[in-house]
C-alpha cells in the first residue's frame, strides 16, 4: 500500500485532487490522523506524535510499500516553525532507526537497517515558516495576480477596520480563501485548485514539489 499522510481534511481534499489530476489516485492512499484512529486529532501533532508509529509499525510488517507526509511548517510565534518541525519528526523517527535526509526536491528519512524511505515535505518549502497556502502563494500565474492582490488588500482592510476575527498566522489563509471565493465557481477550498490554470506548473516550487512525490511513491 501507499499512504500520503497529511493534517487535515481540507488538505486530505486537496491531495485527493492532486492525485485525480495526475492519475495517481489508484495507486496513493491520502489519510489524516483520523483516518488511522479516530480518536487521532487532525493536526500536525496528530500526524508526528500520533500517527507516525502506527505508520512505521505497518512499514516493519510490509504493509505499506511507499509512505509521504505533508505538513506544514506553521509559525514560531505559534510555537512551531521549520526548525521546531525538523527537530519533532527527527525525535519522532530516530528510536526508529531513522534519520532526516535532506535534499533540493524534498526530505527523505532513511532508515539504518534497510526499512524504506518515508518522503517528507514541509510546507511551503522545507525551509521556510508557513503553510500550504503560502506554497500556492508563491505559484499563482500571471493572469491571476490582479484578482488575488485585490484579494490581499481586501483581507488586509479588516485589521484596519477593526473587523478581523481570525489570528495574524491565518492572514494567508484567509487571502487564498478570499481568492477561491471570487473564481467562476464560489464556495470551493483548496479542491478549486486544479479546476483551471490558476498557477503556474512549470514553477519550480511546484515542479519541485512534483518530483518529490513521484520520487517518494516510485511513479514513472
Amino acid at each position: 500500500m501507499k499512504h500520503l499522510i497529511v493534517e487535515g481534511l481540507g488538505d486530505k481534499v486537496f491531495f485527493e485532487k492532486y492525485c485525480q489530476y495526475y492519475s495517481y489516485n489508484v495507486d496513493v492512499n491520502i489519510l489524516t490522523p483520523e483516518d488511522i484512529n479516530p480518536q487521532y486529532y487532525t493536526t500536525k501533532n496528530g500526524v508526528i506524535s500520533s500517527s507516525l508509529d502506527d505508520l512505521i509499525s505497518q512499514i516493519t510488517l510490509g504493509i505499506i510499500k511507499n509512505l509521504g507526509i505533508v505538513i506544514d511548517a506553521d509559525y514560531i510565534k505559534d510555537k512551531s516553525g521549520i526548525e521546531k518541525t525538523k527537530e519533532s519528526l527527527t525525535q519522532k523517527l530516530a528510536p526508529h532507526g531513522y534519520m532526516l535526509v535532506e535534499t533540493d526536491e524534498g526530505i527523505i528519512a532513511k532508515h539504518n537497517d534497510g526499512l524504506i524511505d518515508i518522503g517528507i515535505w514541509i510546507m511551503p518549502n522545507n525551509d521556510e515558516d508557513g503553510n500550504i497556502e503560502n506554497w500556492i502563494a508563491e505559484l499563482i500565474s500571471e493572469s491571476e495576480t490582479p484578482l488575488y492582490e485585490k484579494a490581499k488588500l481586501s483581507v488586509s482592510e479588516l485589521a484596519e477596520e477593526g473587523l478581523q476575527k481570525f489570528k495574524p498566522s491565518r492572514v494567508q489563509k484567509a487571502q487564498i480563501a478570499t481568492w477561491f471565493a471570487w473564481q467562476k465557481s464560489p464556495g470551493h477550498g483548496l479542491d478549486f485548485f486544479f479546476n483551471a490554470p490558476l498557477i503556474d506548473m512549470n514553477h519550480i516550487k511546484y515542479t519541485n514539489f512534483c518530483t518529490w512525490f513521484r520520487r517518494t511513491f516510485e511513479i514513472q
